[in-house]
């Protein structure tokens, strides 16, 4: 398990749906610089997707775990 997911995992469901936050403002802002042509580090589009993914599949374990 990765050093990501392990910190997320410790998250409260609150400070969770913060960093979705905060990862979709990242994401916005690094398709907005994109289209300006003021691009630095593709990468970070990439990485804001894939935290915004991890994040929204542990609410998702979190939902189910709870139901059951």
């Amino acid at each position: 398990m990765g050093k990501i997911i392990k910190k997320l995992r410790e998250l409260s469901p609150e400070e969770m749906q913060q960093q979705l936050e905060q990862a979709k403002k990242d994401l916005f802002k690094q398709r907005f610089e994109i289209v300006t042509g003021h691009v630095t580090n593709v990468k970070l589009l990439k990485n804001a997707k894939r935290k915004i993914a991890r994040i929204y599949t542990l609410q998702t374990q979190a939902t189910l775990k709870a139901a059951k």
